[in-house]
C-alpha cells in the first residue's frame, strides 16, 4: 500500500526530486521484566524458546505460559546513545527534501546502527540526487 501512494505522489508530481534525507529515530517501547536467563536467551537470538508449554503442565499452566508469551517483545533491544539508554526498536526513513514526504522506511531493533540499513534505502531512483544524512 505504501507503495501504491508513492506511486501516485510521483505520478502527481509531488515529489520534487531536491534531494534525499536519510535519518533514523527511536521507538521506545515498555521495558521487559525478564530475569538474567531469559536475557540471555534473547540475546542470543532464542526468544522463541521461552515460555512453551512443556510436558506436564497442568492446563492452567498451560494458558499463563501462552499468555506471558504474547505480552514480550524478544526482538527489541537495548542501546545507549548520547549517555541515554534506549529499549525499543529504531525507524529509518530515506525523506524528499522538497516535499517532505517519506519515499521508504526501514525497522530495525534500537541496537542497530543509523548507517547500516542505508542499502536498504537508498536505490537507483536516487542516483542524481544530493543525499544529507548525519554522521552515521
Amino acid at each position: 500500500m505504501f507503495n501504491e501512494f508513492f506511486a501516485f505522489l510521483e505520478e502527481n508530481n509531488l515529489i520534487l526530486h531536491e534531494g534525499t534525507m536519510i535519518d533514523g529515530s527511536f521507538v521506545e517501547i515498555p521495558r521487559q521484566h525478564n530475569t538474567r536467563e531469559e536475557n540471555k536467551i534473547i540475546k542470543e537470538d532464542r526468544g522463541g524458546e521461552l515460555w512453551n508449554p512443556e510436558e506436564g503442565d497442568t492446563e492452567e499452566e498451560k494458558r499463563r505460559k501462552a499468555n506471558k508469551k504474547r505480552q514480550k517483545d524478544t526482538d527489541a533491544r537495548w542501546v545507549k546513545k548520547g549517555g541515554e539508554k534506549h529499549y525499543g526498536y529504531k525507524s529509518h526513513a530515506k525523506v524528499d527534501k522538497g516535499s517532505k514526504f517519506i519515499k521508504k522506511g526501514v525497522t530495525t531493533n534500537a541496537s542497530v546502527y543509523d548507517s547500516t540499513p542505508v542499502k536498504e534505502l537508498v536505490d537507483e531512483n536516487d542516483r542524481g540526487e544530493d543525499l544529507f544524512a548525519d554522521s552515521a
